[in-house]
């Protein structure tokens, strides 16, 4: 069994996926305490280095994105970095991990529980700019479905609140053809 560790780059890295999204990326995560090293179809030791990326030791496919880690002393740490880097980004990499032998990284349990707050506040988001369209009730029927799938906190105070939009009418009325 391994430890996640994640390093503050790959976590902003992480944020700056569309909330909804983050959730392909845990869950493929969290399946690498306890096959970090067991090859798969999605998951695969790098047979060559990535000029730039030196350190990285296995490539995690999850859709169109890859994550890049590497296994040190029984644990995972994340990368979530471009294929290609400069010297200036080797640089930067070996920095960010010898700061991480040094201290630590971001445990995946503080990553999920950011995720969760960031996607309770893109729904409500979404709950506050709903105008009745069909393309933002399919937009907003997902998050809802995702969102309970995951366990955000506030869902059923939402859906009251969406409800209470409707009846009142304050969504805009679509007219007939």
């Amino acid at each position: 069994m391994y430890e996640i560790d994640w390093s503050q780059e790959a976590r902003i890295d992480f944020r700056n996926l569309p909330v909804f999204l983050r959730r392909q990326v845990t869950a493929a995560v969290a399946q690498l305490v306890h096959q970090a090293e067991f090859e798969t179809r999605n998951r695969k030791r790098l047979s060559n280095k990535i000029e730039g990326l030196e350190e990285a030791e296995w490539n995690l496919r999850i859709g169109d994105l890859r994550l890049l880690y590497r296994i040190r002393e029984g644990r995972k740490d994340m990368k979530i970095r471009p294929f290609k880097g400069s010297r200036a980004m080797r640089r930067e990499l070996e920095r960010i991990s010898e700061r991480m032998d040094r201290e630590g990284g971001i445990p995946h349990a503080v990553i999920v529980q950011e995720m969760l707050d960031d996607m309770a506040r893109e729904l409500k988001r979404l709950v506050a700019a709903y105008d009745g369209s069909p393309r933002k009730a399919k937009e907003l029927l997902e998050a809802f479905l995702i969102s309970e799938a995951e366990g955000v906190k506030g869902v059923a105070e939402l859906r009251r609140t969406l409800a209470g939009k409707l009846n009142s009418g304050k969504v805009g009325k679509r007219k007939a053809a």
